[in-house]
């Protein structure tokens, strides 16, 4: 299939086929080329402003470099310029590295003026910065030339040049070690159940030595010391399983139900709206649920606040206060029954007390006696 393309300045392509026009002409359209695709040749116009851009370009100063004449290649979309040094060299530059002033001489400028050398590295070899002298090159790191240096102490370590210059790395890392703040000695204090036994190498994430330290129990641990002179450490962790332990064995369970917990109820610290059981949404409306025997049942979305803690105090007033008084009793007869002898009692009456959903804004609550329902 013979495509001929026309030389005017905008000219209307007639093609059979779109996929041949977008993938094999349009890349060629300021390529002339003989055969059966005959491409149009580069519109005037574009030409006349192309040529009034190197015109423009030719003998300007970038530095020490001037624009002698455009080539035809091209370097990240950008021309690439035949540039003349004040040296005598011959470099190609592309149009955005000479604007920008990335590149300003053949790379022959004196040193005391590193800044202005463009990609050349200034030499730190032998230089001294506090306690740090630089040995050599070591490539880069963090995007920036790096140093590898030695340290007074006789430690190597590399740095940066930038890091170096400023004065933000001044040493390998034994001036810290050796500040007033981190030789505090903690061996042998008693710190809760813990006893720190010896300083690690090893920091944390914020700076502070890590101690070694030994718990009562016989467990030993690593921690910081910040950890340990404020008193956010005092144990292993076996303070912690010990109390909650004992937690459990002064609370009663019923069907994965906290009695104690149904009757001082307190609100959730994540609560958005200020109210047990009362979500707060992001459209503004309300959402109310109430929690039983390990299963949590929605009791529907409101538009006003007051309108959802009502429903919430609803139902806890039939599940939760209903439930414990229920209990009350019950182990009242568990108590008689086991004064009179039968200690199976409460493995033969269960205490009965279910809550199921019974359709939409209901809930189905079945007791020894009764089956209510509770419309909320």
């Amino acid at each position: 299939m013979t495509i001929i393309l026309t030389t005017s300045a905008d000219p209307r392509v007639y093609a059979l086929n779109k996929d041949i026009y977008y993938k094999i002409i349009m890349p060629r359209l300021y390529e002339m080329r003989e055969g059966e695709l005959i491409i149009r040749e580069q519109p005037k116009r574009r030409r006349l402003r192309d040529e009034a851009a190197a015109d423009a370009m030719i003998g300007r100063r970038f530095g020490s470099l001037t624009v002698t004449a455009a080539t035809n290649e091209r370097k990240s979309r950008y021309t690439v310029w035949e540039c003349t040094c004040d040296c005598g060299n011959v470099v190609y530059i592309n149009t955005r590295d000479l604007k920008r002033g990335h590149e300003l001489s053949c790379g022959c400028m004196p040193k005391k003026y590193p800044h202005k050398r463009g990609r050349i590295v200034e030499d730190l070899t032998g230089q001294t910065f506090e306690r740090l002298t630089v040995l050599e090159r070591c490539g880069h790191k963090s995007g920036r030339v790096a140093w590898k240096c030695l340290c007074s102490c006789g430690n190597t370590c590399e740095v940066t040049a930038a890091q170096l210059k400023s004065g933000k790395t001044r040493s390998c890392g034994c001036m810290r070690r050796e500040s007033e703040h981190n030789r505090k000695d903690l061996t042998g204090m008693k710190i809760g159940r813990l006893t720190p036994l010896y300083p690690l190498q090893e920091r944390n994430y914020k700076g502070s030595i890590l101690w070694h330290c030994r718990c009562e129990c016989g467990n030993e641990v690593d921690l910081s010391e910040n950890a340990l002179l404020h008193g956010n450490y005092v144990s292993c962790g076996c303070r912690r399983k010990e109390l909650q332990e004992q937690l459990m064995e002064r609370l009663t369970f019923m069907d994965g139900t906290c009695i104690e917990w149904l009757r001082n109820r307190k609100g959730r610290s994540d609560n958005t709206s200020g109210f047990r059981g009362v979500n707060k949404r992001k459209n503004g409306k309300y959402r109310v649920e109430i929690g039983f025997k390990g299963t949590r049942y929605s009791l529907g979305v409101y538009q006003d606040f007051e309108n959802a803690v009502r429903a919430r105090r609803n139902a806890e007033q039939v599940i939760h206060e209903e439930y414990c008084i229920r209990y009350d009793a019950w182990l009242e007869k568990a108590q008689e029954a086991a004064l009179q002898g039968d200690l199976n009692w409460m493995q033969e009456n269960p205490l009965l007390f279910e809550v199921r959903k019974a359709g939409i804004g209901k809930l189905q609550i079945e007791t020894e006696e009764v089956i209510s329902i509770f419309t909320y």
